[in-house]
């Protein structure tokens, strides 16, 4: 297993992309604002989940959203989409959760070419679902180029 270490101490030490990298070799010690002592570390990195809270009656995915929760809260229908990877390049693997917040129902939907594929999907060439529960999530998962997997509270729209 690759570990990043002080560079005076291990000059020659460089992960790859992949490598799995300890906890305790990735912390820092540092001061806050008013001088106090605070202790970093991958592990307290992992642990929180940005939100990006979304208001609209659309909204498409940017690359900002990889790993965030997206909530969407609005009193009308609202819809997230799910853009084609030449518009916006999510690496695959890239995982976005996706709550519906508001009182109107939140849909799932890729654009034209998304391939969407999981439970609730209700159609392969228009691939469209809807948050079943309000308050409820949907995982969606980029799987290839332009497929993504979802999961989660989701049924399809009829």
């Amino acid at each position: 297993m690759a570990k990043i270490n002080d560079t005076s101490t291990y000059p020659d030490t460089t992960p790859a992309m992949g490598d799995l990298l300890p906890a305790t070799d990735i912390s820092n010690t540092t001061n806050d604002a008013n001088g106090e002592t605070v202790n970093f570390s991958v592990q307290s990195l992992v642990n929180h989940t940005e939100i990006n809270a979304q208001s609209g009656t659309t909204y498409t995915l940017v690359l900002g959203d990889r790993g965030k929760i997206v909530t969407m809260s609005n009193a009308a229908t609202n819809t997230l989409s799910i853009p084609l990877n030449s518009s916006v390049a999510f690496a695959v693997g890239t995982c976005i959760l996706v709550q519906w917040k508001g009182v109107g129902i939140t849909s799932i939907a890729g654009v034209s070419g998304v391939t969407m594929e999981g439970g609730g999907v209700s159609d392969a060439t228009t691939p469209t679902c809807a948050i079943s529960n309000r308050y409820s999530f949907a995982t969606i998962i980029k799987m290839a180029t332009d497929t993504w997997a979802i999961q989660g509270d989701i049924g399809a729209i009829t």
